[in-house]
């Protein structure tokens, strides 16, 4: 990581945020910075809501709109969070823009305004953005809803994925109680978009009354997917006639994902067009790393984010239709604040399940488990016993969080290097 950026961020991030908004609406309103130059979309939902930024960004890129993308949490270093087709910024452009900020900045916090590391990051992306002349801005929210630095928006169109048990340190024990939270993805005259049938539908059709947001179910627009090992593939409604597509992106999840991210262009055609032949290549080549990816063919390992229970039961049911007569081996790492539990359980009862901590602050230690389960020290312990199994027929998948599967995607290169 470039140090200057290092030091930038290790600054913000002691800024206290209680998971509020007031400090970055504070410092909008106060410089008057410039959100509508250009029209965007906002993301959330507890998951799903990066695979559908990756697709609806892929395919308007492939429709030659210039496309600002900002997505959270990165892999690999900071810079990936702000993408001009899929390009990230670079330090330079990164720093030019802060030092650009920092009288202002320096304004606001002598009137108790600072922002987060976040918050700054989101200012940065629309500077750069506007700096670009992009087309059209795809934001991912962090935590999502009411409590995000997202709110400053003011998007065409927004979505909420799915609602599902995650952050309930925050956002609240209950399915009901989170969904309050991230109805504050719905804007005041917008237009929003739920795919899930079921009794959050009507709670956030009724929001979007109060909000003058014209509101819109999901339809269903792919026809005939059949998911392999290696993607999916059917056909998709457009324009009348049925079209096939075939689809890198693993996981029966990702054919909810896409059928979204249809809906959303089809709904946005009008001020942004796009054709049949663009789709079709895009989703070619799409691909998105650490959603089971194979880091190695032989023996097979994937890493996967899947990080609470329903990315969980995804990913078994991915497992269960494809491995199924294979030996499974699963290795998890979960972060301090997710109950890891139900998640073993459901994954016990097809594969033989251990857990690990990575050498980095903020994961559960072996004494959290609850599980009775094995826990390995370290990286090299794990691969030196999965590679003397003998059966030819294995897999070795590491889950847990996106944090945990690049992490042991570093740790498999070393662990080779050294053989």
């Amino acid at each position: 990581m470039n140090q200057k950026i290092k030091q930038i961020f290790q600054f913000h991030r002691s800024t206290l945020n209680s998971y509020q908004t007031k400090s970055i609406q504070k410092f909008v309103k106060k410089f008057n910075l410039n959100i509508n130059f250009t029209p965007h979309f906002v993301i959330g939902g507890t998951n799903g809501k990066g695979s559908l930024c990756k697709i609806l960004s892929s395919i308007y890129k492939k429709s030659s709109y210039k496309i600002g993308l900002f997505v959270s949490p990165h892999l690999h270093s900071y810079n990936e969070r702000i993408q001009v087709n899929h390009k990230n910024i670079s330090d330079k452009e990164f720093i030019n823009i802060y030092q650009e900020l920092s009288p202002s900045l320096k304004k606001a916090g002598k009137e108790n305004i600072h922002l987060s590391f976040f918050e700054l990051i989101l200012i940065i992306s629309l500077i750069h953005f506007k700096n670009k002349k992009v087309d059209l801005m795809i934001y991912e929210v962090g935590l999502g809803g009411k409590r995000d630095a997202t709110q400053i928006l003011n998007p065409i169109f927004s979505t909420i994925t799915n609602v599902s048990l995650d952050h309930t340190h925050i956002l609240g024990d209950t399915i009901q109680k989170i969904a309050i939270e991230k109805s504050g993805n719905i804007f005041e005259n917008s237009s929003f978009l739920y795919p899930k049938k079921d009794k959050l539908s009507t709670f956030f059709e009724s929001i979007c009354n109060i909000k003058k947001s014209r509101f819109y179910a999901t339809k269903r627009l792919i026809s005939s997917n059949i998911h392999n090992k290696n993607g999916f593939k059917g056909f998709f409604s457009w324009e009348n006639k049925n079209h096939p597509f075939s689809c890198n992106l693993k996981g029966e999840n990702q054919s909810e994902n896409l059928n979204n991210a249809l809906n959303i262009i089809q709904l946005n055609q009008k001020k942004f067009p796009v054709k049949v032949n663009d789709i079709q290549s895009s989703l070619i080549d799409i691909n998105h790393e650490c959603r089971l990816e194979i880091i190695s063919q032989s023996p097979l390992i994937f890493v996967d984010g899947s990080h609470n229970i329903e990315g969980i039961l995804y990913l078994k049911k991915w497992l269960e239709n494809h491995f199924s007569d294979y030996e499974i081996y699963i290795s998890i790492a979960f972060k301090n604040n997710k109950n890891s539990t139900q998640s073993i359980q459901e994954l016990k009862k097809i594969a033989i399940v251990s857990s690990y901590t990575p050498k980095f602050k903020g994961f559960l230690k072996k004494n959290d488990f609850l599980e009775n389960i094995l826990h390995f020290n370290n990286y090299k312990t794990i691969y030196d016993s999965y590679f003397k199994i003998s059966k030819k027929k294995k897999i070795l998948l590491f889950t847990g969080s996106l944090k945990s599967a690049i992490i042991q995607k570093r740790y498999f290169k070393k662990y080779i290097k050294q053989q």
